[in-house]
C-alpha cells in the first residue's frame, strides 16, 4: 500500500487528484493511525502533559511497536515527498494528534516529524489555511507530549527561520493576508506554550 501511494506521489497531478488515489491517501493518514493506535492498546493521555513513556508503550507487543515504527518512518516519508513535490494537502495532518501519538515511542521520529510540521506551519504563501492549523495543531500537540527538553526550543527556531525564508518568497500581498496572520498567530501560540523559551 505505502509503496503505491508514493507511486501516486510521483505520478502525473491528473493522477494524484484522482478520487482513488485521495480516498488511499485519507485512508493511510486518517484511519490507519487510529487503528494502529487501538491494535497497540495505547491508553488515552492528557493534551497537555508529557506521558510517562513506560505506561503508555511499556505494555505494547512487539509486533505492534514495530506496526507503529513501521508507520511511522512512510507516513514521514510519504509527507516529504508530498512536500518536495508541492502536493500538501490538509488530509496529510488532519488527524494530526493521533499520527504524533503513533510516534512518541520513537524519538527519532518525533524530532523529524517537528521539523516536518515547523516548516509545514510556516508555508503560509504556497498551502492553504485549513493545512497551516492543522500541521500547526500537530506541532503544538508534539511540543505538550515530547519529553526531550530541547525539542521545543528545536522547533521553534526551525519555524522562525522557515517564516523567515517564506517571507522572503511570499511576501505580504493581499493574496497571503489571511494566511500570513494563521501563520503568525500559530507562531505566537508556539510560544505562548513555553514562556520561559519565549524570553
Amino acid at each position: 500500500m505505502v509503496q503505491l501511494v508514493k507511486q501516486l506521489f510521483n505520478a502525473k497531478p491528473e493522477a494524484y487528484k484522482s478520487p482513488d488515489c485521495l480516498s488511499l491517501l485519507k485512508f493511510f493518514c486518517g484511519e490507519l493511525p487510529q487503528l494502529a493506535i487501538e491494535l497497540a492498546g495505547i491508553p488515552e493521555f492528557s493534551k497537555k502533559k508529557v506521558p510517562d513513556q513506560v505506561k503508555c508503550f511499556g505494555s505494547v507487543s512487539g509486533k505492534m511497536k514495530l506496526l507503529l515504527k513501521s508507520f511511522s518512518a512512510n507516513y514521514l516519508s510519504i509527507v516529504e515527498q508530498a512536500l518536495t513535490g508541492g502536493r500538501l494537502g490538509v488530509f496529510l495532518f488532519e488527524n494530526g494528534t493521533e499520527i504524533a501519538k503513533c510516534m512518541l515511542a520513537q524519538p527519532l521520529y518525533v524530532k523529524k516529524l517537528g521539523s516536518i510540521t515547523a516548516k509545514v506551519s510556516a508555508l503560509y504563501s504556497q498551502i492553504d489555511k485549513d493545512t497551516l492549523t492543522h500541521a500547526n495543531a500537530t506541532l503544538r500537540q508534539l511540543i505538550y507530549w515530547s519529553s526531550d527538553p530541547s525539542f521545543s526550543e528545536q522547533v521553534m527556531k526551525k519555524f522562525y527561520n522557515e517564516f523567515g525564508r517564506e517571507c522572503k518568497i511570499g511576501g505580504g500581498s493581499m493574496q497571503v493576508q489571511e494566511r500570513l496572520r494563521i501563520c503568525q498567530d500559530n507562531f505566537v501560540e508556539l510560544l505562548e506554550s513555553n514562556k520561559s523559551l519565549a524570553f
